[in-house]
């Protein structure tokens, strides 16, 4: 949901300590260097293009938080991102912008914190909101994530659980 993250940037722009360091290279890459130039927000907002995913850990550990965001659809509604796993997985805590299940899960994991989908200034709040947290604080919401990520989404967990349904099925 490109379009309601840069309006939080836009809502950000004035604070030159928040950056948005997107890496990738999708289809809206374009107009998001678009947007960016438009809106002048070459001070917070960068583009990185497509690195292997094998580089993927260099720059989780530099973030501070991790950006999740879907738009308002049903179907996304119902699905889990698997980029929400990893950064669980990463000890990362999360401010995301989705609905449904992912924003459930970031409750009940007590890993970040989500508003709605489509609300953009209400991730603006958010991440304000987490900026001003102590550095103790957000890793401890990254710890929250990892040990739900353990507790429910490693690989023996998910086969066990996966087991214990056929089981029960038959």
């Amino acid at each position: 949901d490109f379009e309601h993250v840069m309006q939080a940037a836009v809502n950000l722009k004035n604070d030159k300590e928040i950056k948005f360091i997107l890496v990738g290279d999708g289809r809206k890459k374009a107009w998001v260097d678009d947007f960016i130039h438009k809106k002048q927000l070459q001070d917070t907002v960068f583009t990185l293009g497509r690195f292997p995913i094998e580089s993927m850990p260099a720059f989780f550990r530099t973030a501070d938080i991790m950006l999740l965001s879907l738009k308002d659809n049903d179907i996304f509604s119902l699905t889990v991102p698997a980029k929400l796993q990893t950064y669980m997985a990463a000890s990362k805590p999360v401010v995301a912008m989705i609905n449904g299940e992912a924003r459930n899960l970031i409750a009940e994991s007590d890993c970040g914190l989500s508003c709605p989908a489509g609300d953009s200034d209400g991730l603006a709040t958010y991440i304000r909101l987490l900026k001003s947290k102590t550095l103790a604080e957000l890793d401890l919401l990254g710890k929250n994530g990892y040990a739900y990520y353990q507790k429910h989404f490693t690989k023996d967990t998910c086969i066990t659980h996966l087991c214990e349904i056929i089981e029960n099925k038959a």
